[in-house]
This record gives structure tokens, sequence and C-alpha cells, in this order.
């Protein structure tokens, strides 16, 4: 009788913790449905901009998040793409901001270095709508690549500049710049998806109402031939540009 009873209560015991694991699970995946975080995650932060979030976070729909590891976009967030204002490629072999050629090597330490300086115009979404924004660069196929990878990285510029007045677009003499969190991206020298990297700072500040914004600078560092990237001035691929989701 002792044995069977011990036996039933161990089922009935079995049977409650089943029951609770598939409410735990439940509970967990309607918490990842309503939020970014997940089941067990700390709530974000409420913010307006990305220096009131802490480090290695970025002010995004009004809460810091962690702008390194993005969510998923959602399916029904709308697509702008925001072509240059103002454009420059810089090479450590021409020196004065005016490179025509149909690509530049950024991080390359064969041959010429190469950065790029780019400013967009102010958008038309506000800040409040942003979800997610990359600077997007097409790679060139065919051209001498690699053959590590290339870990390119965009800065936010803290100050003027200007091709024709021939202030900070010299290789020697570049515009001050800062570090964003996430905007880095380690990539493969070739491959036929261009590259995308996470500027989702930069657009909040770009379409802040009074804001002032002086645009990004790109370089990269990786070896060899490095990584070929379409500046636009042949049929090699498209120039620099933004392409930013945004709430509908």
């Amino acid at each position: 009788m002792a044995s069977r009873l011990a036996g039933s209560t161990a089922s009935w015991v079995a049977r409650i913790a089943r029951i609770a694991l598939v409410a735990a699970a439940s509970l967990c995946a309607s918490a990842a449905l309503g939020a970014l975080g997940g089941c067990g995650a700390a709530q974000a932060r409420t913010c307006e901009a990305s220096s009131a979030c802490g480090a290695g976070e970025a002010c995004v729909l009004g809460r810091c998040s962690g702008a390194s590891s993005p969510g998923p976009i959602q399916a029904d967030a709308r697509r702008f793409v925001l072509e240059a204002e103002t454009l420059v490629f810089v090479t450590s072999g021409d020196d004065d901001g005016r490179v025509r050629a149909p690509f530049v090597a950024l991080g390359a330490d064969v041959g010429e270095g190469a950065r790029i300086l780019v400013k967009f115009p102010a958008p038309k979404w506000t800040t409040d709508k942003l979800v997610r924004a990359y600077l997007v660069l097409d790679r060139v196929q065919g051209a001498q690549a690699g053959p590590g990878d290339v870990k390119v990285r965009a800065e936010r510029i803290l100050e003027p500049w200007s091709l024709r007045g021939e202030v900070g677009t010299s290789w020697a003499s570049p515009p001050r710049s800062e570090s964003m969190p996430g905007a880095e991206t380690l990539v493969a020298p070739r491959g036929g998806a261009p590259v995308r990297v996470d500027v989702t700072p930069y657009a909040a500040e770009l379409a802040r109402k009074g804001g002032t914004s002086w645009g990004l600078r790109v370089e990269a560092r990786g070896g060899g031939y490095g990584l070929p990237i379409a500046t636009g001035f042949g049929a090699t691929g498209a120039p620099p540009r933004l392409e930013v989701y945004v709430q509908p």
C-alpha cells in the first residue's frame, strides 16, 4: 500500500512539474512577442537621446537598446533609402579628396589606403518612428580583395568638412569623429551581398528637429587588398547610401 501511494505521489509531482514547465514556456513566448528583451530580461530604460543610455546602447523608439546586437525588423516596417548629399572618397595616394575611380579598397595595406566621408540630407521621418538604419556599401566583384576578413567601422563626424574648401578632406587631416554603439561589422572581402553597418544612432541624430549632423567617417582594418567598395563612378555598383526602417 505504501509503495503504491509513493508511486502515485511521484506521478502527480511529475505531472505538476510538466504543467509548470509548459506554463513558463508559454509566458516566456508571450513576453518575447511583446518585448525585444524576451523572458527574464530587464526592462529597457526610456530615453530621448543615446546620451541617456549606457555603454553599448542606442536610443531607439524611445528606449535604450543594445545596438551591437539588433533584434529583427518587424515585417510592416517602412523602408527608405537616402542618397548622399555630399560624398568624398579619400585615398593615401590622392590627397585632394577627388577620387573618381570605380572603387576604393577599405582596410587595404597593399596599395592605397581609403576613407569615405558621407553626409545625408535631413529625412522626412521623425526620430520617434525610427526602428533601424544601415549604411550600405556595395562590394565590387572581380577586383582584387582580401585575403582576410575586414572590419568596417562608421563614426559620427563632429565638425564641418568641405570638399570645396578642402577642409577635413585630406588623408593626413580627417575631420574629428567619435565611435557609435554597434557601428562596426566584420565581413568577408568577397561576396555578392552589400555590406551593412548599423548606424541607427546617427540616423536618430539626423532626424532630430533642430539637430546638427556632419555625416559619417568610414574606415576599415583588414590587410592585403582589403575590401573593394563601389564609388558609383562606374558600372561596378551603387555609391554608399543610407537604408532606414521606420514604424508604419
